[in-house]
């Protein structure tokens, strides 16, 4: 017979490729890993941190202080222009000094400058500390509570109930704050008052 040694070699290394391939696929392990990519920190790192509890509780009162420092200004003039409503409400004919938000900044800022769009400042820096360092930080504590990681995800009601409970305790926590801070931040110049000012000097005064 005929013999074709150039094209029987042929076969037989596409054959023999072929079962290294196959032999590959079922037995993954003679595979090399893959290697993670790597930025000069363990590959553990680029997964995840482990926070301590402490720090937990110290983050999730400092982000929102830091944020009131820049929506302040804008809950003043949210403040005083609500005040305005709800007295034109009882009282017809009273006086309209505020034609909205930014008139309200506009005129706030004229009258009485930077310290008078940050009015209240230091109570809502209390606020949001005092209810977020609950509402955030008590909830990862009350969920390890109420469901173990090794049963999975936790299911919705537990994350409801540890989301009312934390929850809770921040809204009982900043309400006197939130008192406060409403009437300082009513507290204008008399050219732009509206309705009672209280004057209070500070947090602890009022």
């Amino acid at each position: 017979p005929l013999t074709f040694p150039c094209f029987t070699d042929r076969m037989l290394a596409a054959e023999n490729h072929l079962v290294i391939l196959v032999d590959d696929i079922e037995n993954p392990m003679m595979k090399p890993e893959p290697q993670p990519l790597r930025l000069g920190l363990p590959p553990q790192h680029l997964y995840s941190a482990t926070v301590p509890k402490y720090q937990g509780f110290i983050f999730s009162s400092m982000a929102p202080m830091m944020a009131a420092c820049f929506t302040n200004p804008f809950d003043v003039a949210r403040v005083r222009v609500q005040l305005q409503g709800e007295l034109a409400k009882g009282e017809a004919g009273a006086l309209k000094v505020y034609n909205g938000p930014i008139d309200c900044v506009t005129k706030i800022f004229r009258h009485e400058g930077i310290a008078g769009l940050e009015k209240g400042l230091s109570t809502a820096l209390m606020r949001e500390g005092s209810k977020n360092i609950f509402r955030l930080g008590l909830y990862d504590p009350i969920i390890a509570q109420l469901h173990s990681k090794e049963d999975g995800p936790a299911p919705i009601y537990k994350r409801l109930i540890a989301g009312a409970i934390s929850g809770s305790f921040g809204a009982i926590s900043c309400n006197p704050f939130e008192i406060i801070k409403t009437r300082m931040q009513a507290q204008a110049n008399s050219a732009i008052a509206t309705g009672h000012q209280h004057n209070y000097r500070g947090v602890f005064d009022g």
